[in-house]
C-alpha cells in the first residue's frame, strides 16, 4: 500500500507513496465494496458478456450474450466476493459506463454520445473513459480522458460531477488547485488508483502523476517535472516521465 507502480508504453516504474505525498488524515475502510477483484470472481461461471457471439461491437443492453460493447477499458466491482456481486465496466468507445449484475448488463451513466455533460446518469456525457475506481462502495471515479477530467458517480443519487479538470471543462492544461472546489487542470487522465482517501491519476499529457484528495477537494502534484523523458530521482523535483497509462 506504500508503493505506485505506473506504466508507460515500454516499461513499468515505481515511487513511494509516503516520500511523495502526505499520508491522508482519513482512511478509506478496506471492504470488499471498495477493493478491486480479478474478473474471474465474476460471473461464478465463465460467460461471454458484451459480444452476442460475434467480434462486432454494439450497443446493446440486456442479458448477455446478447448486450454488446466497444472497446471496454476497465473494470471495478462493489460487493465482488458476494452473490450480489455488481461489475462496473468502462464501455470506453461507447462513452458510458456500464453494470453487470446475475443475469443483466445495464447502463449506468452517459448516453452513449460523446461530449461532456455533468447531472443526471441518464442524460450525462462522457468522452472516452479510461479506468475506474470505487469510493466507500457507493462513489465510481472515472478518468475521462478526451474532456481532461476527472469525473465521479455518486450512486445513491445516480449524479454525475466534475470533481478535476474543471477550468473550464474540456480544457487541457496544467494547475494544481489551491483549496477545496478551485480550479484545476489535467491533460488526458489515464490510469487511476485508490489509496486511502486519495485516487492517483495518470496525467498523461502532462508527464506527472497527480492525486485527488477527496476528503480536501484538492488536485495536487506528486511525480513528474512535466518535461518528457526518463529520470529516476526525486518524485517531485527531479524525476521524468513519458506518456503515463496505468497505475497500480
Amino acid at each position: 500500500g506504500e508503493t505506485l507502480y505506473v506504466t508507460q508504453p515500454d516499461m513499468v516504474r515505481k515511487f513511494a507513496v509516503r516520500t511523495a505525498t502526505k499520508s491522508p488524515s482519513k482512511t478509506a475502510p478496506q471492504t470488499p465494496s471498495a477493493a478491486l477483484h480479478p474478473s474471474s470472481t465474476f460471473p461464478r461461471k465463465p460467460t461471454e458478456v458484451g459480444r452476442n457471439g460475434q467480434d462486432a461491437p454494439g450497443t446493446s443492453v440486456g442479458p448477455p450474450p446478447g448486450a454488446r460493447m466497444d472497446g471496454p477499458r476497465a473494470v471495478t466491482f462493489v460487493n465482488a466476493a458476494a452473490s450480489t456481486a455488481v461489475a462496473f465496466v468502462a464501455d470506453t468507445s461507447n462513452a458510458r459506463i456500464l453494470h453487470l449484475t446475475a443475469g443483466m448488463v445495464s447502463s449506468s451513466s452517459g448516453s452513449g454520445i460523446e461530449g461532456f455533460k455533468d447531472g443526471d446518469a441518464g442524460t450525462a456525457r462522457l468522452g472516452l473513459p479510461q479506468d475506474l475506481v470505487m469510493y466507500e462502495g457507493n462513489q465510481l471515479y472515472i478518468s475521462d480522458k478526451p474532456n481532461h477530467a476527472l469525473r465521479r458517480l455518486h450512486l445513491p443519487t445516480m449524479m454525475m460531477t466534475t470533481v478535476a479538470g474543471k477550468a473550464p471543462p474540456s480544457q487541457s492544461g496544467y494547475l494544481d488547485s489551491t483549496g477545496s472546489g478551485q480550479p484545476s487542470l489535467m491533460s488526458s487522465p489515464a490510469g487511476v488508483a485508490i489509496w486511502d482517501t486519495a485516487i492517483y491519476i495518470a496525467d498523461g499529457g502532462n508527464f506527472r502523476v497527480r492525486v485527488y484528495n477527496i476528503d480536501a477537494d484538492e488536485l495536487v502534484t506528486v511525480a513528474g517535472t512535466g518535461s518528457n523523458g526518463f529520470i529516476n530521482g526525486h518524485a517531485r523535483t527531479t524525476a521524468r516521465f513519458g506518456w503515463l497509462a496505468g497505475l497500480a
